[in-house]
């Protein structure tokens, strides 16, 4: 059976130097965290580039890193704060620029029988993707660390530096927001 060391002690194989630990922090994690921002930011290219930083911050901050919560809490709450940068930063651009058209385009198609299904596919992915833009924030947030990505309640509230309860209320409302705007596409799958 091979071992597989813990996130905590990965970090601190990578604050004394040794390169194989970040390799292994990137293959358990890459694509939780690219998952992340993308269903946060909607922009796959760019998701690519927030999840190379996240990973560049992990290794700037290794000798500052302390296990006092779960390192995925410590992990996701980078992820959410180059997420909320990168949303403000559109938001400065958007005042100053014409809006650029949607990012879905840049994701790869899916291959499926049928063209009929692949359109609808298509169809689903960008309901969703505009129901989760829709959100406010704090609940996009919370159900992307929650149901997307499987934190636990407490692990989404310590990553957003909130209580269980307001995690809790977040997710609530979250649902029950995209389950408002996606009621036209389920209404028409029955």
């Amino acid at each position: 059976m091979d071992y597989t060391p813990p996130d905590e002690e990965l970090m601190r194989r990578l604050a004394a130097g040794d390169p194989n630990a970040m390799d292994m922090l990137m293959e358990r994690y890459e694509r939780s965290v690219l998952n992340a921002i993308y269903w946060s930011i909607g922009d796959r290219h760019c998701a690519e580039e927030l999840a190379q930083d996240v990973f560049v911050a992990i290794y700037r901050q290794r000798a500052q890193y302390r296990p006092r919560a779960k390192f995925t809490t410590w992990l996701f709450r980078i992820v959410r704060n180059r997420c909320l940068n990168e949303l403000r930063n559109r938001m400065r651009a958007k005042e100053h620029l014409m809006p650029s058209p949607g990012s879905l385009d840049d994701l790869p198609e899916r291959r499926s029988t049928s063209p009929d299904l692949q359109a609808q596919n298509a169809d689903t992915q960008q309901a969703l993707r505009s129901a989760l833009e829709a959100l406010p924030e704090n609940q996009r947030s919370a159900f992307v660390l929650s149901k997307i990505e499987g934190l636990s309640y407490q692990e989404t509230a310590e990553t957003l530096g909130i209580t269980m309860s307001a995690c809790e209320s977040l997710i609530h409302r979250a649902r029950l927001n995209l389950r408002d705007r996606l009621r036209p596409l389920l209404e028409r799958a029955k």
